[in-house]
């Protein structure tokens, strides 16, 4: 809801007849928090205006012409301000609460509520007992492993050292065997692969003779089947000779003849040719698996480096005591936060360590109280025209009317939401809203119930007059009706043409050449037209007050 603070003096209308005049403190305070903008540039006048019209106005027009009565404010420059009127609650703008971790036994407790502490200061000492003697026995623990784990490490190293010593001087007994193998199977080899060459003519010269003898061979069975042919015919037709007879019977001691000689070379030529290469395969094979072995002792021989790297990499992790160290500055921190501590610098506004009691939980709360704000909530009618870094004047019960500066610091950019974390659906929706306290020594506290005003907008200087006094004139311009009095002193409404500016809940603000300060500008100008007589019954209220 907006609201308005308007530094102007105005009347309500009453009839003299009934004496009932109004104070002038009483017609021009308005409560600053509880106003509300007319409509349209329309005010209900006041029950005590309508009475004043309605019986005391009736006499007079009776006993004269009909003169329209009417009420009037004088023309001034002023001081206009549009403002939002909250309510919030002073905090602190820096506090802090003081919690513990700790479950041990509160020892001592050192400050008590209202006093003023630097940052650091000790607030409250737990015992520390069991934590002394827990750190302790970390600490003799950590020694020992480490002792141990460094014992280790130098042994592996120092295996490592010798291993690499035999394989660079190669004295490594399982490697140096197998190379020994393998350059006596490559020897072997050598040797049989230099025999298979050496006798290759003779081989090959056998190996001639031997074809020579094969296709002897095949000569003498080719003649004994040609002439055992004839021999065949022959007895089917009766002509066996004793010729032909003798004919096959060499043919056959000549075939038989070379078929022992192919036999016998062939004999010698296998025998010599494979006794040859069985030698040599026998050394290929033995080189083979020399040379296997070898690789296999090689092998060995790197995964024995990569065992004692694992070693060394065992001994190390066994006397890293990182894990433990983490352990003793996990007691060590919990010794420090033993200690209670003011985690700022303030005043101390609420103890609940107790000398005795467990010291976990939430211990003291600490809040600079002279660094202040409000925490307020805006509603959603009025968010859109309040902006960060605004001014606000702050009010409280205890302080009376005295007023406070404040400025707008934060606006929530979202409504507040229910312990769902939805937005309130049902309701008014508001924006929380924090307003620094910038007034010194203001005399409030932390806690205290506060009215705001929020400044939204401010002109110094400046003409206003109510909002039922600017109407159109039927070329659709905005005029006001000023009562000037003419030569015979009689009051006649002048229209003068303006340019409305700044509203307020209650006035508008008027600009034009034609408008004189001092003017007596008619507040209800519906019914008045330019040029028509005027009675001014505001004259009369001051009249009828200042008799009384």
């Amino acid at each position: 809801m907006n609201e308005t603070t308007d530094k102007l003096d105005y009347q309500e209308v009453v009839p003299v007849e009934t004496q009932a005049a109004v104070t002038a403190s009483q017609q021009q305070e308005i409560a600053r928090f509880t106003r509300k903008k007319p409509k349209k540039k329309k005010i209900i006048m006041g029950a005590v205006v309508i009475a004043a019209v309605a019986i005391g106005g009736a006499k007079i027009l009776l006993a004269k012409p009909p003169v329209p009565a009417v009420t009037t404010v004088g023309l001034e420059r002023r001081e206009l301000v549009n403002q939002v009127g909250v309510s919030g609650v002073v905090e602190s703008a820096q506090g802090m609460q003081v919690y513990s971790t700790v479950s041990s036994t509160v020892n001592t407790v050192n400050v008590k509520v209202g006093d003023r502490v630097s940052e650091g200061d000790v607030l409250a000492q737990l015992d520390t007992t069991d934590l002394e003697l827990d750190i302790a026995q970390q600490q003799s623990s950590i020694y020992k492993q480490a002792q141990l784990g460094q014992l280790e490490l130098e042994a592996a190293q120092r295996e490592r050292d010798y291993l690499d010593s035999d394989l660079q001087e190669d004295m490594d007994s399982q490697l140096v065997s197998a190379e020994h193998a393998l350059d006596a199977a490559q020897r072997e080899l050598n040797d049989a692969r230099r025999d298979l060459k050496d006798n290759k003519d003779d081989i090959d010269f056998a190996e001639e003779v031997l074809l020579d003898l094969e296709r002897k061979r095949d000569r003498a069975e080719d003649a004994l089947k040609k002439v055992e042919k004839e021999l065949k015919k022959a007895q089917q037709n009766g002509t066996v000779t004793p010729e032909l007879e003798q004919r096959v019977e060499t043919a056959r001691d000549n075939y038989m003849k070379a078929a022992t000689e192919y036999h016998e070379e062939d004999t010698s030529f296998d025998g010599d040719y494979s006794m040859y290469t069985k030698l040599y395969r026998q050394a290929r094979t033995a080189y083979e698996t020399a040379l296997s072995n070898y690789e296999i002792a090689k092998q060995n021989a790197g995964r024995r480096l990569e065992n004692s790297e694992d070693a060394i990499r065992r001994a190390r992790l066994s006397a890293d005591q990182s894990a433990a160290q983490y352990t003793l500055k996990q007691l060590q921190n919990r010794l420090e936060d033993s200690t209670i501590k003011a985690p700022i610098a303030g005043t101390v506004t609420a103890v609940y360590a107790k000398e005795g009691g467990q010291g976990s939980g939430l211990l003291f709360v600490i809040e600079n109280t002279d660094d202040l704000v409000v925490k307020t909530k805006v509603k959603e009618f009025d968010i859109g025209s309040v902006k960060e870094g605004m001014s606000a004047v702050i009010k409280s019960d205890a302080t009376g009317d005295e007023e406070f500066e404040g400025r707008i610091e934060r606006i929530s950019p979202a409504a507040n939401k229910n312990a769902a974390g939805e937005v309130q659906s049902s309701g008014s929706v508001e924006f929380d809203t924090d307003v620094a306290l910038l007034s010194k020594d203001s005399g409030l506290r932390v806690g205290m119930n506060v009215r705001l005003n929020i400044i939204l907008d401010r002109k110094e200087n400046v003409f206003a007059v109510p909002f039922e006094a600017v109407i159109t004139d039927p070329e659709g311009k905005e005029i006001v009706y000023a009562a000037r009095p003419n030569a015979e002193g009689k009051l006649i409404a002048t229209a003068v043409p303006v340019t409305s500016g700044m509203e307020t809940d209650f006035y508008l603000e008027v600009s034009g050449e034609g408008l004189q300060e001092g003017d007596l500008i008619i507040s209800d100008a519906a019914s008045i037209t330019d040029g028509m007589e005027v009675q001014d019954l505001s004259s009369a209220l001051n009249a009828a007050a200042a008799v009384k």
